[in-house]
Formats: structure tokens, sequence, C-alpha cells
């Protein structure tokens, strides 16, 4: 549909991912670099043992930058990716499966000490799965959200995110699109436009 969408000349935009097909006009943040902070945030702190919740389908562009960021980070700070910290978290069940990853991660044979989820509603799902564990954060396991929300700093503790430049993001799509309807031939505009994101520290990282 986008395709054809784009081949009659309608102004379209795509917003915070992009695809192989139709990568241009877009607007998305840095998420491997809002990832790489996140985690490098949790080494610096102490952690290692750093595990990922991602979240299905693997194939967005979003997820996968934040997935790569997350195994820079570790590279870089000179720690073997461990595939078996990396686990994927389907959207139409992620509170009952995220609730079952938590146990094996945090067992004795694996040990994980901080965890990095790529939303929100992971980290959310992450909270409640400690809470029924009667686990505590950060003292068991340090957290690091991609994506703020304002219920995070309403949190107990408040809780460390990824924020991203909503509002700019919206704004930086309008102008393309008016950009694109000024053509009047509706031609899109091939060009990407890519903001940074900002790493909100608060009190779920900092592990004792």
């Amino acid at each position: 549909p986008l395709l054809n969408l784009r081949k009659n000349n309608y102004p379209l935009v795509l917003i915070d991912r992009i695809l192989p097909e139709f990568e241009k006009p877009s607007v998305v943040v840095d998420n491997r670099k809002g990832a790489f902070d996140a985690v490098s945030l949790l080494l610096k702190s102490g952690q290692k043992k750093i595990a990922m919740l991602t979240i299905g389908p693997s194939h967005l562009s979003s997820v996968n930058e934040r997935v790569a960021g997350y195994k820079e980070a570790l590279v870089h700070a000179g720690i073997k990716v461990d595939p078996k910290l990396i686990k994927e978290i389907t959207f139409e069940n992620i509170r009952d499966e995220v609730y079952k990853v938590m146990h094996e991660l945090l067992s004795p044979v694996v040990g994980a000490e901080a965890v990095f989820t790529a939303n929100n509603h992971i980290a959310v799902a992450v909270m409640e799965a400690m809470r029924r564990m009667g686990k505590r954060i950060p003292k068991d396991l340090a957290l690091v959200s991609f994506d703020d929300v304002d219920l995070f700093r309403l949190c107990d503790p408040p809780v460390t995110a990824v924020a991203q430049p909503t509002e700019a993001i919206g704004e930086e799509a309008v102008k393309l699109l008016l950009e694109m309807l000024e053509n009047k031939t509706g031609k899109a505009v091939e060009r990407q436009i890519v903001l940074q994101t900002e790493l909100v520290v608060r009190e779920s990282s900092l592990k004792s």
C-alpha cells in the first residue's frame, strides 16, 4: 500500500522507522546511539551482565537499531555479546512472556545484573514481574528503558529511560509534508531527518 501511494505521488512521510524499499522521506531518531548510551550507563555503573528484552516482529528498523546499539556498547567495553541475554518478546503477550523470561534471567545459571528494554511497555512488565517475584529494582536488577513516559517519574524507583523528542518528530514530519505539497506534484522529498535522543537518568539504573 505504501509503495502504491508513493507511485501515485501522494505526500507521505515515514515516522519512527524506515523500510528497505521506502527509506525516504522519513523522520527518525538515532535509535542506535540512544541504546548505546543507555547500556553504556549501566556498564559505567558497574553492571556487566546486561540483558536486553526486545520486541517482535524483529523486522522493525527501530528495534533492530536498538539491539545494534546494545551490542555495540558491550563490544566497546570489551564484553562479549551473549545471545542468551537477548530475549525477544511478542507484542501480543508481553506481560506473561516477560514474567517467564525474568525467572530465567535472574536464575543463578544466568545471573543478569541489569536489563535494557526496547520500549516502555516491556519495562512496565519487567517492574510488575519483579514485584511478583519479590525482587527489587535496582537492588536485585538495574533497569533502563527505551522511550520515556511520564509514568516513569512516578515509579518507585523512578525509571531511567531514553527520551525521544516526540514534538520535534511531529514538527519535522509536517515540514516535509508541506514541502512535498508545495511541489504541487506531491513528489517525494528525498531526505531523511535523524533526531537525537536524551538519556534521562533516574534511580532504577543506579544499582548499589
